[in-house]
């Protein structure tokens, strides 16, 4: 709607994300951790092996359960 688009005739896919970035629930946290950083993510899909969300990670709950200050300040 920003970009002055009809809210009553805009499509959901005009405002979807194209390449959406998933993690596994094996992945390191180490690793979810960088690509949320890289990515600028507020969350992160976690994704099973048919590709199907399961779960998302989100900023608060790096900050509450992760135990990696420095990690979790570039995250938030």
């Amino acid at each position: 709607m920003a970009e002055g688009l009809d809210a009553k005739s805009a499509k959901a896919e005009g405002a979807m994300t194209r390449k959406v970035v998933t993690c596994r629930s094996e992945d390191d946290v180490g690793k979810v951790l960088d690509a949320m950083s890289e990515h600028r993510l507020r969350r992160i899909r976690v994704v099973d092996n048919d590709i199907r969300i399961v779960e998302i990670i989100a900023q608060a709950d790096v900050a509450t359960r992760v135990d990696q200050p420095a990690k979790t300040a570039e995250v938030v």
